[in-house]
C-alpha cells in the first residue's frame, strides 16, 4: 500500500482505497477513533480507540452469545432504550439494522492504512466475551460476533398479552414459552374433566355433553331445540315411545375432524399446529407467522395472523370455559353456558321440578294417562 492511502469501510461492506496519512498495518489500539455521539457509549464515555470501542461493543453483544438458532438477524426484534443514540431519533427495528448503522457510525478504519481487517490486530479486554479465545484482529472479531447473532432461544421469544385477566392470577407470562406452558396445563384440566362437561355424580369418571348425559327411558324422548344457537334440550313424552339415537357432535376443533385419542396424541397434533416457533426467527411473537391448519377453529373462522394474536385469542377463549364452572352446554354446537335448570325444557305431558338447597334434584315427572309412563325419574345434579 503506498503512503498516505486510507481505507473507508461503507455500510453496505464496501472498502473504499482512498489518500490519507499513515505506513501499513497497525494495531487496533494505535487507531484513534471519536465517538459522533458520546451517548452511544457506556456511560457516555469516549472508549478512546478502535481497541476499547471492539471490547465495549463485544461485551454489550455478549448476551445473544447463548442463544440457539436463528437463520438471519433481521429477524430478531431490537428496540432503543434510547431513541436519541440513533439516527434521526429512529429506531432501527431489528438487530440487521442497527448492526448497519453502527457499522456506519462506527468509522474507526477511515484513517488507518490498512488494506483489510484481518490486518489490525485486536486484543480483547475480556476473553470470556469471546469464549475464551482471542480472535487475532478485527476481521476474525467480527466474524465470531456475526455468528452470534445466528443463534437464540425460544424462552427469548418476548410475548405481551393484551389482556392480562386472561392469564393465571392475572400475570404476564413472559415469553412464548411459558405462555404455551401455561395454556397446554389449562387445556389438560378442561381434557380431563373441565367446566365445559357435565357429570351425573360427583362419581361419574366421564363428563360429557348434557344430551349425552340424559338417557330416554320408555315413553320419553330428547329433542335440542336452537340448534348451534342459545340450545335447550327438550324431554317430551309420548304415547308412540322409540328409542332415540344420539350421535356426538363433531369435535371440529381437532385435525380432520377426528377424536385424537388420548392426552399424547392430543399435544402432539397441537405441537404440530403451532408451528410458529419452529420456523421462525422473531424475537418477538408478534412477528411469527401462524397459518391454521382449520380456519373454522378460530373466531369467526379468521386466520388470527400471528402467534401473538393466536395466543391472545385461546387465552381468551380458555377464560370463557374456566369462567363458567358448574354451567352446561346441551351439546357440541350449543353457544350459551347456563345451569342445568335453564337447559332442561319441559315437553309436553312433563314436569321439571327443582329440588332441595344445597344439593339439588330436578324431577322430571311424566303427567298420567299421557304415556302410560307414571314411575318417576330423577336426575341427580350436584355440581351447581
Amino acid at each position: 500500500m503506498a503512503n498516505n492511502e486510507i481505507i473507508v469501510i461503507k455500510q453496505d461492506g464496501t472498502v473504499n482505497n482512498g489518500q490519507g496519512g499513515g505506513g501499513a498495518g497497525g494495531d487496533a489500539s494505535a487507531i484513534t477513533y471519536t465517538p459522533a455521539l458520546l451517548t452511544s457509549w457506556n456511560s457516555s464515555a469516549d472508549p478512546g480507540n478502535v481497541d476499547g470501542g471492539l471490547d465495549q461493543l463485544a461485551s454489550r453483544t455478549k448476551t445473544l452469545e447463548t442463544a440457539s438458532s436463528n437463520p438471519d438477524a433481521a429477524n430478531v426484534t431490537y428496540t432503543p432504550a434510547v431513541l436519541t443514540n440513533w439516527n434521526s431519533n429512529a429506531d432501527p427495528g431489528d438487530v440487521d439494522n442497527a448492526l448497519d448503522q453502527v457499522a456506519a457510525r462506527v468509522k474507526t478504519l477511515e484513517a488507518t492504512p490498512a488494506t483489510d481487517a484481518s490486518g489490525i490486530t485486536y486484543t480483547p479486554n475480556d476473553l470470556t466475551d469471546w469464549g475464551g479465545i482471542d480472535p487475532g484482529n478485527t476481521d476474525d472479531a467480527l466474524d465470531y460476533l456475526a455468528e452470534q447473532f445466528n443463534q437464540i432461544d425460544a424462552s427469548e421469544v418476548l410475548y405481551v398479552p393484551s389482556t392480562l385477566s386472561n392469564w393465571n392470577s392475572s400475570v404476564d407470562p413472559g415469553n412464548t414459552d411459558d405462555a404455551i406452558d401455561q395454556l397446554a396445563s389449562r387445556t389438560k384440566t378442561l381434557e380431563t374433566g373441565g367446566t365445559n362437561s357435565v357429570k351425573v355424580t360427583t362419581n361419574d369418571t366421564t363428563p360429557g355433553f348434557l344430551n349425552g348425559k340424559l338417557v330416554a327411558g320408555t315413553g320419553i324422548s330428547l329433542t335440542v331445540l336452537n340448534p348451534s344457537g342459545d340450545e335447550d334440550l327438550q324431554i317430551s313424552a309420548s304415547v308412540n315411545s322409540a328409542d332415540v339415537i344420539y350421535t356426538p357432535a363433531v369435535v371440529t376443533n381437532w385435525n380432520s375432524s377426528a377424536d385424537p385419542g388420548d392426552t399424547d396424541n392430543a399435544l402432539d397434533q397441537l405441537a404440530a399446529r403451532v408451528k410458529t416457533i419452529e420456523t421462525s426467527g422473531s424475537s418477538d411473537a408478534s412477528g411469527i407467522t401462524y397459518t391454521p391448519a382449520v380456519l373454522a377453529n378460530w373466531n369467526s373462522s379468521a386466520d388470527p395472523g400471528n402467534v401473538d394474536g393466536g395466543l391472545d385469542q385461546l387465552a381468551s377463549r380458555t377464560k370463557t370455559i374456566e369462567n363458567n364452572g358448574g354451567k352446561v352446554l346441551t351439546n357440541g354446537t350449543d353457544s350459551t353456558y347456563n345451569y342445568l335448570a335453564n337447559k332442561l325444557v319441559a315437553g309436553a305431558n312433563i314436569t321439571l321440578t327443582v329440588n332441595g338447597t344445597s344439593d339439588k334434584t330436578i324431577t322430571i315427572e311424566s303427567s298420567a294417562g299421557a304415556s302410560g309412563v307414571d314411575d318417576i325419574r330423577e336426575l341427580v345434579w350436584t355440581s351447581w
